[in-house]
C-alpha cells in the first residue's frame, strides 16, 4: 500500500507552492514599504549586503540550514520569514482542501474538460489570503497600505469576480464603490466632527479593494466584522499597555482577516 496517493501528492504540492509564494511576501513585505524593487536584485543580506546562497533560499528550511544568521556576516535574521513561509504554506493546503480536490487539480493540468469558474473560488480567496498576510505586515509595522498594491488589486478583484456567479462584473464594481466611497465619507463625517484625523485613507482604499471581491453586501459584513475583531483586541491591547483608549492600532489586519471569512462565508 502506497501513501502516495493523488490526494496527498497534490496536498503536498500545493504546500510546496504555498511556502514559495510565502518567500516572495517575505520579499514584498521587506520591500515594498522601502520602496525597492521586488524583481531585483535578487534576495541579499540587508547588513552585508551579500547574496543569500542558493541552500538558504529554500522556503521554510532555508533559515535553519543558516542557524538563523547571515551566511557571511552573521548578523540575525528574523523568524518572521519562516514563519511567513510556513503560515502561506499550510494556508494554501488547507484552502485547497476546502475549495478544490486532486480531480479537479488533474483536470486542470491534462484535460480540456475543465470550466475555469470552478477554480475562481480558491483563486479569489488565495489572492486575499495572501494580500492580506502582506496588509497584515506592513500596517503592523509601517502603519501604512502601499497604493501600489490596493489600487491595481481592485482591477484584479474585478477581473476574479467577472468569472464568480455569485458576484460578476457589475456587483464588483459596485463593491468598490461601496467599499471606497462608503468608508470614504464615513472618515470624513468623523473628522468633522471630532476634530482630528480617523481612519487612514489606505484603509478607505484597501475596502474598495475588498469591496471588488466581496461585493456591496460582503462590504458591510466585512466592516462590521473587522470592527468588532478591531474593538476586542484593542481593549486587550489598552489594558495591557496601560493606555486604555488612546491606545492606536492598525485597522488593516482586522479588514484584511474579516474580508477572508466573508467571502468564504458568502461567496465560495
Amino acid at each position: 500500500m502506497t501513501f502516495l496517493t493523488p490526494f496527498v501528492v497534490s496536498v503536498m504540492f500545493m504546500f510546496i507552492v504555498g511556502s514559495c509564494i510565502g518567500s516572495f511576501l517575505n520579499l514584498v513585505i521587506y520591500r515594498v514599504p522601502l520602496n525597492l524593487s521586488v524583481l531585483h536584485p535578487r534576495s541579499h543580506c540587508p547588513t552585508c549586503k551579500k547574496n543569500v546562497p542558493i541552500f538558504g533560499l529554500i522556503p521554510i528550511f532555508g533559515f535553519f540550514l543558516l542557524l538563523g544568521r547571515c551566511f557571511f556576516c552573521k548578523a540575525k535574521i528574523s523568524w518572521r520569514y519562516p514563519f511567513i513561509e510556513f503560515i502561506c504554506a499550510l494556508g494554501t493546503s488547507m484552502l485547497y482542501l476546502k475549495l478544490f480536490d486532486e480531480t479537479k487539480l488533474l483536470n486542470l493540468v491534462v484535460s480540456k474538460a475543465f470550466y475555469f469558474s470552478e477554480i475562481i473560488p480558491l483563486l479569489t480567496t488565495l489572492w486575499l489570503f495572501y494580500t492580506g498576510i502582506i496588509f497584515f505586515a506592513i500596517d503592523f509595522k509601517h502603519r501604512i497600505l502601499p497604493d501600489i498594491i490596493t489600487i491595481p488589486g481592485m482591477a484584479i478583484g474585478v477581473i476574479l469576480s467577472t468569472f464568480n456567479p455569485h458576484v460578476g462584473f457589475f456587483k464588483s464594481f459596485f463593491g468598490i464603490v461601496v467599499g471606497f466611497g462608503g468608508l470614504f465619507l464615513v472618515t470624513k463625517i468623523y473628522e468633522k466632527i471630532r476634530k482630528k484625523e480617523g481612519m487612514g485613507f489606505g484603509d478607505v482604499k484597501y475596502l474598495g479593494f475588498i469591496g471588488a471581491v466581496v461585493a456591496p453586501l460582503g462590504v458591510f459584513y466585512t466592516l462590521f466584522l473587522a470592527s468588532i475583531l478591531g474593538s476586542i483586541v484593542g481593549i486587550i491591547y489598552g489594558i495591557v499597555t496601560k493606555k486604555g483608549l488612546s491606545a492606536s492600532i492598525p485597522f488593516g489586519p482586522f479588514l484584511a482577516v474579516a474580508a477572508l471569512c466573508v467571502y468564504m462565508t458568502l461567496l465560495c
